[in-house]
């Protein structure tokens, strides 16, 4: 009624799910009433039916400020993953110190820069395909790619469609770019999944980031892909 009255689904979802827990709350209350006064089976079953209806308000409450983070947040507001840069003249040698110098869990993902321009990428897969012999008279630029081989994004593109994008890709990382098309950084099913988690209030620790994280799954096991497939189903995306 309030949807058809209102025009806005949402506006009567929220209201039904705060509807949901008020008599849930009234169920439970009256559950340990008649558990101590009246009849402890039927007590017992109310509050269990209380319990549940609130557990049920509150996944739903989480679920819709899920939905709402990720149709009314860009891109531009996570923290990307900076850009590795590597001189075009670089030799292997060079390539390969820069490389062990990284985070072992860091992405594979180096950009070659030309005179203060970026000229392209590579990966440190190309130091495997090089003999070890050869590194010093092999340099970075006879094996960078173009930018536009790189799956890429705008900065003011929503969240939503990030993550879309991002499970089309093979692993999982997007390279953002600004408005002229200049790249940003690089993001990923972490940096998504704890933007997330952040605007939902729950803060985890640096350690804890570390132990939870996966670059081929979202924290926490959160099913943004799944949400995102049951918005476009009920319209609210397109």
């Amino acid at each position: 009624i309030i949807w058809h009255l209102s025009g806005n689904k949402n506006k009567a979802r929220n209201f039904l799910n705060k509807s949901t827990l008020v008599f849930s709350i009234l169920v439970l209350f009256t559950g340990v009433l008649i558990l101590f006064n009246a009849s402890v089976y039927y007590g017992i079953l109310l509050s269990i039916l209380g319990l549940f209806g609130i557990n049920f308000a509150k996944s739903e409450s989480q679920f819709l400020n899920i939905e709402k983070i990720l149709q009314n947040s860009n891109i531009s507001e996570l923290k990307l993953i900076p850009l590795r840069r590597i001189e075009f003249d670089s030799n292997f040698k060079e390539f390969n110190r820069l490389v062990s110098s990284q985070n072992i869990s860091s992405n594979k993902y180096y950009f070659v820069t030309k005179d203060g321009r970026w000229d392209g990428f590579l990966t440190d897969d190309n130091l495997k395909s090089v003999s070890i012999k050869k590194w010093d008279k092999t340099f970075v630029e006879e094996f960078r790619k173009p930018m536009s081989d790189l799956q890429s994004q705008n900065e003011n593109t929503p969240v939503w469609k990030i993550i879309e994008n991002i499970e089309k890709t093979n692993d999982g990382i997007l390279l953002i770019v600004n408005s002229i098309g200049l790249p940003k950084g690089l993001i990923d099913r972490n940096r998504i999944g704890y933007f997330v988690l952040n605007k939902l209030g729950i803060d985890l620790s640096g350690d804890l980031m570390q132990k939870l994280k996966s670059k081929d799954k979202y924290p926490l096991g959160l099913q943004l892909p799944r949400i995102i497939n049951l918005m476009k189903k009920k319209g609210d995306i397109k």
